[in-house]
């Protein structure tokens, strides 16, 4: 991890020599520092870091180097920071997380364990909205769940329905239903059109049964 510091806003305050950036410490404190101390890394906190604010309370609980941390941070950055690569499908779109998980990593870590995270599963914010009818927007204890990648991957936003016979389904679903390679289902669809791909496809694979 490079940097504690979040972008919350470009050139808030002008100082005598230039203009000062607004960053948030995962502490919660916001600090003003001019943009080269933070991108150099001379400056990778408000100070907790260096003090062991932020790392004391965690070390107590023995959960300091958990992989979780990096999960946790990962999500503050691409909500809350600009210079993050996914900002724009997360902070931009509107995406937040809760104050209780935001200012606090024991308590996103203590959700993640009991609700039967491990290396290799991933925290999803969009099947509980999508079941009850709200937008996708927070990450929270009451609107998220724990869930393999592939699972990960059918509920994002950006993946393309298929229709076949009235039922509606990615092509990863698709592909994993008929038992065929994914990519060859895909090409086929764009070839021959979904009905035609999908129709084809069952047939062969049921003849090779």
């Amino acid at each position: 991890m490079s940097t504690f510091l979040t972008l919350i806003q470009k050139k808030v305050k002008k100082s005598s020599k230039e203009w000062l950036h607004q960053y948030r410490c995962i502490c919660g404190r916001d600090v003003f520092l001019p943009s080269y101390k933070v991108n150099s890394l001379h400056t990778k906190s408000c100070g907790c870091k260096r003090n062991g604010a932020v790392k004391g309370t965690n070390q107590r609980h023995g959960i300091s180097n958990h992989p979780l941390f990096g999960v946790w941070y990962n999500m503050i950055r691409r909500c809350y920071s600009t210079e993050s690569t996914r900002y724009k499908n997360y902070g931009a779109m509107g995406v937040r997380m809760c104050d209780l998980w935001r200012n606090n990593f024991k308590e996103f870590h203590d959700w993640a364990l009991a609700n039967g995270w491990e290396k290799g599963l991933q925290i999803d914010k969009d099947i509980i909205p999508k079941k009850i009818g709200i937008q996708a927007l927070l990450y929270s204890p009451e609107l998220c769940c724990i869930v393999t990648n592939k699972q990960n991957c059918n509920e994002r936003s950006t993946n393309r329905k298929i229709e076949y016979r009235g039922d509606v389904k990615t092509i990863s679903q698709w592909a994993d239903e008929i038992g065929v390679n994914q990519k060859k289902l895909r090409d086929r669809i764009e070839a021959w059109g979904a009905d035609n791909a999908i129709e084809i496809t069952k047939t062969e694979t049921l003849k090779n049964i």
